[in-house]
């Protein structure tokens, strides 16, 4: 069985750290603007591409503002930029690149199930063709209808898991734990209603344009992609075995 966590906690979190049922390898992150990104290539272009985007995460405090999983570092808008607000998930998501947030923003739909502090929740980002939709712990909720010729923004940022676009306030980074990342891009790995989150690791999927199972040793800066992406840990980001999903 694949050992597997992320985990980003701020210097007053290593006091206390929380510990629970998921995999046995992590990564820590201790400074603000810690986070793990991957360049921008062709490969990670979403366009008008369906594609999925999931993970799991855990928090030991899910107040403030933070940024999970984006393609934006310096650029104001983005194809999807997925942020946990004050216990829920919230979209930002641009067509246009040049006036204000399109597809999605600052999304966060009715009756979401909130994250509760040190649970662990399942989370996925999905466009089929031309539908735009999400599930939190394996509920639907529609966000958005497009024509499928739309494509959205390709600015030419990294990839970013775990934080985003260099800021030094909460908004630039996780205080917890992430786990089993996969992003796919071609198809839709979930349909558009409900589903029961995944109960193991997620298995090798030629499919799959990156997959992170966050395993390695304690402390490691390594970040083994079982789909060929390069990663690199900024700030404090390291592989921690304090916390896992699976």
């Amino acid at each position: 069985m694949f050992n597997t966590l992320c985990q980003y906690r701020t210097v007053r979190d290593r006091l206390s750290p929380g510990l629970g049922p998921l995999g046995t390898s992590g990564w820590f992150a201790g400074a603000v603007t810690s986070k793990i990104t991957t360049p921008d290539a062709p490969a990670i272009e979403v366009t008008t591409q369906s594609f999925s985007i999931e993970f799991w995460m855990r928090l030991p405090v899910t107040s403030g503002r933070r940024t999970c999983v984006g393609k934006r570092t310096t650029q104001i808008y983005a194809p999807f930029v997925i942020m946990f607000s004050t216990g829920k998930y919230e979209l930002y998501m641009s067509s246009t690149g040049t006036s204000q947030w399109d597809v999605a923003n600052a999304f966060r739909p009715l009756g979401q199930p909130d994250l509760l502090p040190d649970t662990w929740g399942h989370f996925a980002l999905t466009r089929n063709g031309s539908a735009v939709y999400m599930h939190t712990e394996g509920i639907y909720f529609s966000v958005a209808t497009l024509s499928t010729e739309i494509g959205l923004f390709n600015n030419g940022e990294a990839l970013t898991v775990g934080g985003g676009q260099g800021l030094t306030t909460d908004d630039g980074r996780i205080e917890g734990w992430m786990d089993e990342f996969r992003f796919r891009i071609g198809s839709a790995i979930y349909p558009a209603s409900d589903f029961t989150p995944p109960t193991a690791p997620f298995a090798y999927n030629a499919l799959d344009t990156s997959h992170l199972h966050f395993g390695g040793a304690d402390g490691s800066t390594t970040f083994t992609d079982e789909n060929g992406l390069v990663w690199t840990a900024v700030g404090d980001a390291q592989i921690d075995n304090a916390q896992y999903k699976f």
